[in-house]
């Protein structure tokens, strides 16, 4: 089966990437079974992690975690566009595109809340980005 990549981004995007309105990981999971996307955790961990590193840059978290933060976020980005390719075909140069553009998304949707948590917080991390990076954590440490 052969799926264009029209056709994967209207698939990506219907699991509400590109919402300004993200529920927390926990929640999203809760769905029932059929509703979660494995491949759409992984493109949250990824952002996510591309986020924070992005946010916090080599001067906060040192060049060595640095390094391991962005490692980790390509390593969810590799799971996530292989698993969408071994669930729905097509080329796996599609499906890392799409992928790309999904986590990429995901990467502006945690700037804006980190951007928002810090001007009503003081803290760019605020529950949700909190909530998140610990399912993440559980991800890799199956891994």
């Amino acid at each position: 089966m052969k799926f264009s990549t029209l056709t994967l981004m209207a698939a990506i995007t219907a699991t509400g990437a590109d919402a300004g309105e993200m529920k927390s990981l926990t929640e999203y999971m809760a769905q029932p079974e059929e509703n979660v996307l494995l491949s759409y955790v992984m493109d949250r961990c990824s952002g996510l992690l591309y986020a924070m590193a992005g946010r916090g840059g080599v001067e906060q978290f040192g060049q060595e975690n640095y390094d391991q933060i962005r490692d980790r976020a390509g390593n969810f980005f590799l799971v996530s566009a292989s698993w969408s390719h071994e669930q729905n075909g097509g080329s796996v140069d599609d499906w890392a595109d799409a992928t790309a553009i999904n986590i990429k998304k995901i990467v502006v949707n945690y700037n804006a809340l980190m951007v928002e948590n810090y001007a009503s917080t003081g803290a760019a991390f605020g529950d949700l980005i909190r909530n998140d990076a610990l399912v993440c954590k559980q991800f890799r440490d199956l891994g």
